[in-house]
């Protein structure tokens, strides 16, 4: 008898507001109109952007 693999993977966590101490909330289709953020922090400049998967990536 042939045992099939188990699928062991975790489930999809929910997605989680942020509490409401956290500051101000701002959507990344808002800030990232124009397909990518540049950000200014402490004298260095990096670029926020969204990759084709739909994640967020900083990078200096």
């Amino acid at each position: 008898m042939d045992a099939k693999p188990q699928n062991r993977s975790a489930p999809p966590r929910p997605e989680a507001a942020p509490p409401a101490t956290a500051g101000p909330r701002v959507s990344s289709r808002v800030l990232l109109q124009g397909g990518c953020l540049w950000i200014e922090h402490r004298g260095t400049w990096y670029r926020l952007r969204e990759t084709r998967k739909g994640r967020l990536i900083l990078t200096k």
